[in-house]
């Protein structure tokens, strides 16, 4: 488990974010992203449980060590 260190939190951040970002996938809705205790904390609100799983699953392939916190809801429509 890759605990992150107070220095490198916020460049690890804009560069999981953008990882979400490159992802046709998931809707254009803002998902937030923060570092609490050595984990990924990931929120906000998605149209599906698919895209819920979609975003951890970038998150997991852009850094397999952090835990990941997945606490996107469903909005669904």
């Amino acid at each position: 488990m890759h605990v992150l260190q107070p220095a490198e939190t916020e460049i690890y951040l804009r560069q999981a974010e953008k990882a979400l970002r490159g992802q046709p996938h998931l809707t254009h809705r803002p998902l937030h992203l923060h570092c609490t205790q050595g984990r990924l904390q990931l929120e906000g609100q998605v149209s599906t449980y698919y895209e819920k799983q979609m975003a951890q699953e970038v998150l997991r392939q852009f850094d397999s060590n952090v835990e990941i916190e997945n606490c996107l809801d469903v909005a669904w429509a």
